[in-house]
């Protein structure tokens, strides 16, 4: 009896055993709990959540305190669930698990982690200039991204100092320049790049530009010729350049425009008609002041690529009304009106009212003194003889 005893106990403790040494690992304790994945940020909006827990107890997850499910923990004491509804980007979940107990009202232990979705990666283009755009000694860019972002050019691969600077009231426009560059003429490559704010590289399209840094000749002036006067404004500015080049007229003491912009045709001339709009700025004080004056002017020719060279110029401008002289008298005894083909002018006298004999015979000349002398001593011998015969 006391043998079959110790059979059926030894029978029993290799029964234990057995199933002690096949039992599954599990989590020594309801407070053993523990989120694996999927970490503290990530680009995934549906990322896979995993954990421990033991499996004795029932355990739930919840997103920001909303109970999305209750996990089916294993065996071996593991769990996981995918997230189904993509998460918003740019935000921060708050993901907990929690252990209740068999009730499933009161809460054994809970293990908590947050996960921040990384925002949609920034996408930039640069939109001009166009690929193969002739260039010169400086160059702008301009384009577009999906949101700001410290970015900047490279060229041929090689990062420059040309930041990105927003140029619209959105913000989902951009510029950057890159002045006097020192590029060697010829094709170049330019590109944006950079990293977010999470560390994903950002790489726009690429557009070769070809350089070109020499200047154009300096334009020529012939019309109104430099240092001549101009007495209306009844002209057009005319010269010589390079045909396709662009021509200003402008004024050297406020950068308006004073003649029209135009391009050096085929043949090498240029006109430009002037700017003698009073509306626009400076041309009422400058064209329309009608005294004398002297006016600077810078003439600049502009090439393709946007390289210009430039001269000073200088004329008169005389808007004043012309002083008329008064006509010059001829003299009527001057031989050379008659040679010229003039007739004498004839003097023009006025004949004076008749005078007394006697103040004739004072004042008038010494002939006509004379004259009257005597016809006086005719009359009045007469008068004597009259007197005689009466007496008689």
């Amino acid at each position: 009896m006391f043998r079959r005893l110790l059979v059926l106990a030894s029978l029993l403790a290799a029964a234990l055993g057995m199933s002690l040494a096949t039992a599954p690992t599990a989590a020594a304790a309801p407070e053993d709990v523990t989120i694996t994945a999927p970490g503290p940020d990530g680009d995934d909006t549906t990322p896979l959540i995993t954990g421990t827990a033991d499996p004795t107890y029932p355990v739930r997850l919840f997103v920001d305190e909303v109970e999305v499910a209750e996990l089916s923990v294993t065996d071996e004491g593991s769990w996981q669930h995918q997230i189904a509804e993509p998460l918003a980007r740019g935000t921060t979940v708050a993901i907990s698990v929690r252990v209740f107990d068999e009730s499933g009202t009161v809460t054994f232990a809970r293990a908590d982690s947050w996960y921040y979705v990384w925002p949609e990666a920034v996408t930039v283009t640069i939109s001009s200039p166009a690929d193969g755009t002739l260039v010169g000694t400086s160059v702008t860019l301009t384009g577009t991204w999906s949101r700001g972002q410290d970015l900047f050019v490279a060229v041929d691969g090689v990062l420059t100092d040309a930041s990105l600077a927003i140029s619209s009231d959105d913000g989902l426009s951009w510029f950057a320049s890159l002045p006097e560059h020192g590029l060697p003429d010829g094709p170049h490559e330019f590109q944006v790049v950079g990293v977010d704010e999470v560390g994903r590289p950002i790489a726009s399209n690429t557009v070769t530009l070809i350089v070109d840094g020499t200047d154009p000749d300096p334009p020529v002036v012939t019309s109104p010729a430099p240092g001549s006067t101009v007495r209306s404004l009844d002209f057009s500015f005319a010269g010589t350049g390079t045909a396709g080049n662009q021509i200003e007229v402008i004024f050297a003491s406020s950068g308006f425009a004073a003649g029209e912009t135009v391009t050096v045709r085929e043949d090498g001339t240029w006109t430009a008609p002037v700017n003698d709009d009073p509306s626009q700025p400076g041309n009422s004080s400058l064209w329309l002041n009608l005294s004398s004056r002297t006016l600077e002017l810078y003439v600049v020719e502009t090439d393709a690529a946007g390289n210009s060279s430039f001269i000073e110029y200088s004329f008169v401008l005389d808007l004043s009304e012309p002083t008329t002289a008064p006509p010059a008298e001829v003299d009527p005894t001057d031989d050379a009106t008659e040679d010229e083909g003039i007739p004498p002018v004839p003097e023009v006298t006025t004949s004076p009212a008749p005078a007394p004999a006697a103040q004739l015979a004072a004042t008038g000349p010494y002939d006509v003194r004379l004259l009257l002398v005597g016809l006086g001593l005719v009359l009045g011998g007469l008068a004597v003889r009259r007197r005689a015969s009466a007496v008689r």
